[in-house]
């Protein structure tokens, strides 16, 4: 956001109304001293979306996105912070500085794409031309040695690329294209000495990518013969055509039976996706080296089509890896927060879960033979084991759940069964309240974690909030933050220059919530250097998603207190008290673990440590005098 001045972006500010603003792309109605509506970024029914035209920033209380008129413009239109301000500007009649044209690259050519795409539609040509030829003939065995028939191969364009170091290049060339343009489709690549090209592909069979609508984007290459040098799987680079992290694999010839299906079956390689299809399971696509993003489910469900996506990696811990950060972005772009309707506790609860429910779309896991991929089991197994580990994939959650008690044996330490506990942290966030807490319960029984010790152990304590976006963070774990911290931050940005005498004691250290506390921090920073904070600057300080979200929550809030100042100094001692019983919680923990391993001597120690503590908050004493240098806030 340094792109731009501080007074730039507030004559910005100035010249666009907020309300004006967001009336052209939703209907707003009266409501009080705010305006409401139906919000633009997640389906309701009932209007969550708040613009508040005194503080000139808007927030859903449903999904949980807010901010201030260039954060509406870069949701609501997928822009940049300085498109945003661009277009803000010229609404507002504002001149803006002219950036530095080496520090940001401009918007690709739509007609460079063009010729980009042209480009790789020759380089096909090559490639399938050369599969037929005589020096493609071993790539042609190798091809059906995996079991790939003809009429695979030609609905995926699969070809080969020869042995030779110019050959692609020749070749087009030939067909009159320069060669400043192959090398900007990623097909040659100079010379380590400075002198010539090469072809970026050699002796590998080629996978052309497509997006959805076949138009081919870039190239995949699997070598004939693994070399040590060179990588087994090689993918183009990215071009302004090609980015990795917005497309998939197969999504072109899917994109039929997924419609139908409403289900997408996600893999990782290129054939996994080319065996389930040839078998008749055609609901399935590829990553392309990469976690799953929020781009390629975007993909996935251009028309909201997609009710369910079955991830099927490898049985091993990257592909437990690779599940998990796909249903987590699922979970944070999808998540529906709404509670299903007609929910209820006990019988009702564990149906919705036994079907795998996320709101908007399901996630499941269907779980591989240990050292198979997809590939190896349909060609040793037959299309039937496929279709029977498809149909029988888990829900999600219940997977990473299994696979985090599973990595803590009965001989793990307290410390151990902490840390796996804490590494469902991130995906337990983005759930429903509802749904946390009974997972939560049942997480704690199998890792045999006291329940108030494991719920403090997924606050967001010592930064293990730090993966967590606020778009979905703020809305599921409002009602878990600490309500001491969230009322002085409320303070802060309500009434800063009253509670201003008191920003020397507010302890930082002691928050839990690390996003509050970067709110906490910014409207401080602000205070100490002279200035009246509000809450357009504020928001401009923070790159912290979740802080943002913190700040749009809270300012559409109206606070009720008589006395302000007597109210925040409320709020610190109260944050001082939490976070003191939080350090004596964690303590008596250490002590009872220690205690079942007979430890006597680090019991006596741990009590010690202790004793202050438990003393000082009989007293309820408000600064932590008498308490040793590391508890002193």
């Amino acid at each position: 956001m340094a792109l731009y001045s501080d007074e730039i972006l507030e004559r910005v500010r100035d010249g666009v109304d907020v309300v004006s603003l967001i009336s052209e792309y939703v209907p707003l109605k009266k409501a009080g001293t705010s305006y409401k509506a139906l919000c633009p970024f997640h389906a309701e029914k009932t209007p969550s979306f708040v613009v508040t035209p005194a503080k000139q920033i808007f927030h859903c209380f449903g999904c949980g996105k807010g901010g201030d008129a260039f954060k509406f413009l870069m949701l609501l239109q997928n822009l940049s912070f300085p498109e945003a301000v661009a277009v803000l500007a010229q609404k507002a009649g504002v001149s803006l500085p002219r950036r530095d044209s080496r520090r940001t690259s401009p918007p690709p050519d739509k007609e460079g794409v063009r010729e980009l795409l042209r480009i790789n539609t020759e380089a096909m040509k090559f490639f399938r031309e050369r599969l037929g030829s005589a020096e493609g003939r071993e790539a042609r065995e190798y091809l059906r040695g995996r079991g790939l028939d003809a009429a695979t191969l030609e609905t995926f364009s699969i070809g080969y690329a020869p042995r030779g170091w110019r050959a692609l290049l020749e070749y087009l060339l030939g067909r009159g294209i320069p060669l400043e343009r192959v090398l900007a489709a990623g097909l040659v690549k100079p010379r380590g000495g400075g002198e010539g090209y090469y072809d970026a592909f050699r002796d590998r069979v080629i996978f052309p990518i497509q997006d959805a609508e076949g138009r081919v984007i870039g190239f995949g290459g699997r070598l004939l013969k693994e070399e040590e040098r060179a990588p087994k799987y090689l993918n183009s680079v990215e071009t302004a055509a090609f980015k990795k992290g917005r497309n998939l694999y197969g999504l072109y010839q899917a994109k039929k039976a997924i419609g139908e299906s409403r289900t997408a079956i996600v893999v990782e390689g290129y054939f996994d996706a080319i065996a389930l299809h040839q078998h008749g399971v055609q609901d399935v696509v590829a990553t392309l080296g990469t976690a799953l993003t929020a781009e390629q489910v975007k993909a996935l469900r251009p028309g909201g089509h997609v009710d369910t996506l079955i991830f099927c990696f490898d049985p091993d811990e990257a592909g437990e890896t690779a599940a998990r950060r796909g249903g987590s972005v699922v979970l944070e772009e999808y998540q529906q927060t709404a509670s299903p309707e007609g929910w209820k506790a006990g019988g009702q609860l564990a149906a919705w879960l036994a079907r795998g429910g996320w709101g908007r779309i399901q996630l499941r896991v269907a779980t591989l033979p240990a050292g198979k991929d997809v590939d190896a089991l349909i060609r040793t197994e037959g299309e039937g084991a496929v279709r029977t580990l498809i149909s029988q994939a888990r829900n999600l959650l219940d997977f990473l759940v299994d696979r985090c008690v599973a990595s803590c044996p009965p001989t793990a330490s307290i410390e151990e069964r902490l840390a796996a506990l804490r590494g469902m942290g991130p995906i337990l966030a983005r759930q429903r309240p509802a749904l946390r807490r009974e997972y939560l319960r049942l997480l704690s029984e199998r890792l045999r974690i006291d329940p108030d010790l494991a719920a403090s152990a997924l606050s967001p304590q010592k930064g293990r909030r730090e993966a967590v976006r606020a778009t979905v963070e703020v809305v599921t774990r409002n009602e878990e933050s600490p309500p001491a911290e969230r009322e002085l931050v409320h303070l802060l940005l309500s009434r800063p220059t009253e509670i201003a005498s008191l920003r020397e004691k507010i302890p930082l250290s002691a928050f839990r919530d690390q996003a509050l506390r970067k709110v906490a921090e910014a409207v401080l920073g602000h205070l100490a250097s002279g200035g009246a904070p509000n809450v357009a600057t504020v928001l401009t300080a923070l790159e912290d998603p979740a802080s943002q979200t913190w700040v749009s929550s809270l300012s559409v809030q109206e606070g009720s207190w008589e006395n302000a100042l007597q109210a925040a100094d409320d709020c610190i001692a109260r944050v001082r008290r939490d976070y003191w019983r939080e350090e004596s919680r964690l303590l008596q923990a250490k002590i009872l673990e220690a205690q079942n391993r007979g430890a006597q001597a680090e019991v006596l120690a741990l009590l010690e440590e202790k004793k202050p503590l438990a003393s000082h908050l009989a007293k309820r004493a408000p600064d932590g005098a008498g308490l040793p240098g590391s508890l002193r806030l």
